[in-house]
């Protein structure tokens, strides 16, 4: 310190200049460290920098009066023996003298370490006051006032503009979904309370409806907020109100001089609402800004915005699809609304292609996502484009370790645990999402794993409680449609069925998804000629909607219906060669190229030439990077090659290969049949049983699995084979379910059914 001093003494006022502006850029970077690495208040820096400003005239006058106090050097005097006599300052020059001593290098030092400490010491008073909820600078979950994790409401904003206000609402939502200590209520909620409330879900969710709707379904606090012109700029504000008595807990105010500023006042809202609340300063600070992880574009964000709201209002519609492509028309950066365009390609479980290219995109610009959404990101790219279940699940782990509640997390770690076969870990997340947030696709899934399981009863409960909350959506009767056939009820499938797809006539899920469910039940039972009428309508919709993958896929339905039920592979083999010349398969992207599909029914019809081109052209157009996806579609193609070729040994070895994802029955009438080949006719039997006993919900739907329309069909296989075995008691009893089934079969179909029936009474007569 004194050393410190002496020096000062000695420089110029310039150079004492350069060392105050050396040493405050010196002390505001240390505090910039240690406010980003401590997680500080926005607030210190500022107050560092006034405490510096402060510090500059005092420096600079304490150099001053130094520099005039140092004295002349003394002249010697002529007189060696002449006595210099000193006198006593004068009262004025004593009183200027004690005002210089003020002004000193030790005080001026001394005064800014004491500054910075004073600081530091409101700093760490603040903190802790924060944390225990002391004072004004009490977060709100630390005064008791909210709880951990609750629910918060967010209204949208008022502006006279109202897609401004929607977009503002989205964005500020987007952020605040940030937050480990509340929770955001999802579009999910607001429309399944808007239904008990009886009204549209469509309507806006104004400030005084917001309030009602939290009241009743529980939410503690609604955040409003409100977007107000002023001049060529906007003011924006937000509060944080009570639900039970309309108190504001917490407000924020910014302003934007233009509209290019309006989504970094919104982060403004969104991060300070967030500090009040009790968000860590940490977390607060690792959020990179809304114009980075959105877009800097307000248009488009407006047009994701609408998408998003429709969406979840219409599901994964036509309208949806183009708002999502005029967002990123506007910037082509735009990850969210890549993400918002993958899943509507990925729920319409559709056109593999641009879904996988979707997924690719908001991988590729993940860095503009939220840190939810870039693991949502990653995992949905593992779920659907690569289909590695193992990856994805770590990514929806990362996510529950951010929030033990995100609804999304729960029900999508539950659909990859369905993949890995993982029924019952998957029934219990599936259970917790519901338990979080009961919507229809949560509900859905839960009543699906336990049909799985055989638990029917639990199932239809799961589905009642999703019909009282969604009354209008046809999704009730599009799952009880599938409950049913998994029980083998197929008309009440088709009567459940009939009904989803005329609560919306018009969409292009009813007149394709609905029609092609509708040709597997109908096939079930037998009725081919209405089936086939059920597919026509969904390959016309599909082709005047130019979507060749599905009306190829529609197509080799209708193809197995003709070679697994009819027993006519020729019908089957023109069926697909009219299909193909129409949408040649060169004309489509390599990923919506059906090529597995088709060998393996070119195999099954014994046109092993083909089959061989189908599988060869997926080796050449298939990248490896997403060979994953096709881990059970691939060996099971080769298998039917192998045993249409007479290779029996191979084709179950490859058949059991395949035997792995969702699908437990895909591998199984191939195996049985191999296995009959080989010789293990114990073993073939056994796989005939496995495949019409074991319950299994997506055993009718439509043309992903095309299992249902074999039902009958493997009844009557393993009827003739436990009579030729001399079992006659499970003869009769396949007998007997495979004329129940058909009892209703078209004409041609009857003297298969008069014949099963014959040798059942036969044997029953038989055996008294």
């Amino acid at each position: 310190m004194r050393k410190l001093i002496r020096e000062m003494h000695r420089r110029s006022m310039w150079q004492v200049l350069g060392i105050y502006a050396a040493g405050s850029w010196v002390a505001l970077e240390v505090v910039a460290q240690l406010a980003e690495s401590l997680a500080l208040p926005e607030w210190v820096d500022p107050f560092a920098v006034v405490l510096l400003v402060i510090g500059f005239p005092i420096v600079m006058a304490t150099a001053f009066v130094t520099a005039a106090e140092t004295p002349a050097p003394k002249p010697e005097p002529a007189d060696a023996s002449v006595a210099t006599i000193e006198t006593a300052p004068t009262p004025a020059a004593a009183a200027e003298l004690g005002s210089h001593r003020f002004l000193t290098w030790r005080n001026a030092i001394m005064g800014g370490v004491l500054a910075f400490a004073l600081l530091g010491a409101v700093t760490v008073g603040w903190v802790i006051a924060r944390g225990l909820g002391i004072g004004p600078a009490g977060t709100l979950v630390a005064r008791g006032v909210l709880e951990e994790r609750a629910t918060i409401l967010i209204s949208e904003f008022s502006s006279p503009d109202s897609l401004l206000g929607r977009a503002a609402t989205e964005a500020f939502s987007i952020d605040f979904s940030e937050s480990r200590v509340v929770r955001v209520a999802g579009p999910s909620v607001i429309a399944a309370g808007m239904n008990r409330m009886e009204m549209d879900p469509t309507t806006t969710l104004d400030a005084d409806l917001a309030r009602q709707l939290a009241e009743r379904e529980g939410i503690p606090a609604v955040v409003t907020g409100e977007i107000t012109p002023a001049g060529s700029g906007y003011v924006l504000s937000a509060r944080l109100i009570s639900t039970e008595d309309g108190t504001v807990l917490a407000q924020q105010r910014q302003t934007a001089a233009n509209e290019d500023e309006i989504i970094g006042a919104i982060d403004g809202l969104s991060k300070g609402m967030r500090e009040r609340v009790g968000d860590r300063l940490r977390d607060i600070g690792a959020s990179a800004p809304l114009e980075q992880v959105t877009t800097a574009d307000l248009e488009a964000l407006r047009l994701f915005s609408q998408g998003t709201a429709l969406r979840h209002r219409e599901g994964p519609s036509d309208r949806v699809e183009a708002l999502m492509k005029a967002a990123i028309e506007r910037d082509s950066a735009f990850a969210m609304a890549w993400r918002g365009l993958a899943i509507v390609y990925g729920n319409r479980g559709q056109e593999p292609a641009k879904s996988v290219e979707a997924l690719a995109r908001t991988l590729q610009y993940q860095d503009r996502l939220t840190r939810r959404e870039r693991h949502l990101a990653r995992a949905s790219y593992f779920s659907h484009a690569t289909l590695e279940f193992d990856r994805a699940t770590l990514e929806y782990e990362a996510l529950l370790e951010m929030d033990p509640q995100d609804h999304v997390a729960l029900n999508n770690l539950a659909v990859d645990y369905t993949e890995l076969r993982e029924f019952e870990r998957a029934e219990e997340l599936f259970a917790r999402a519901v338990a979080v947030e009961s919507v229809v696709v949560t509900l859905g899934n839960l009543a699906e794993i336990r049909a799985n399981l055989g638990r029917f009863e639990d199932a239809r409960v799961d589905l009642e409680r999703m019909r009282g909350l969604f009354p209008e959506s046809p999704s009730p009767d599009w799952y009880s449609a599938h409950i049913s056939a998994t029980e083998g009820r197929f008309a009440d499938a088709i009567e459940y069925m009939t009904a989803a797809r005329e609560k919306n006539p018009g969409s292009f899920t009813s007149r394709s998804i609905h029609n092609s469910d509708l040709a597997v039940f109908a096939a079930s039972r037998g009725e081919l000629s209405s089936a086939a009428s059920y597919l026509e309508n969904a390959r016309e919709v599909n082709a005047e909607r130019g979507v060749a993958f599905n009306y190829i896929m529609n197509t080799i339905q209708a193809a197995w219906v003709e070679a697994a039920v009819a027993n006519d592979t020729a019908a089957a083999l023109a069926l697909v060669e009219t299909a193909l010349e129409r949408f040649p398969l060169a004309s489509l992207d390599p990923l919506d190229r059906p090529y597995l599909q088709l060998a393996e029914l070119y195999a099954y019809a014994g046109d092993v030439k083909s089959a061989r081109i189908m599988t060869a052209g997926f080796e050449e157009a298939v990248p490896s990077e997403l060979r994953p996806r096709y881990e059970s579609e691939a060996p099971r193609a080769q298998a039917a090659i192998a045993l249409a070729e007479g290779r029996p040994e191979e084709a179950v070895r490859l058949y059991r290969e395949s035997d792995t994802g969702y699908c437990i029955l895909c591998a199984l009438p191939g195996l049985a049949r191999a296995l009959e080949a080989s010789g293990d006719r114990a073993a073939a039997i056994g796989a005939w049983r496995r495949y019409v006993d074991t319950p299994w919900f997506y055993r009718s739907f439509g043309n992903k699995y095309q299992q249902g329309p074999r039902l009958a069909p493997s009844l009557e296989i393993l009827a003739r084979m436990h009579d030729e075995d001399g079992d006659l008691e499970a003869a009769v009893i396949y007998y007997a379910r495979f004329t129940e089934l058909w009892a209703d079969a078209d004409p041609e179909l009857q003297p298969r059914v008069q014949a099963a029936r014959a040798r059942m009474e036969e044997i029953v007569r038989e055996r008294g």
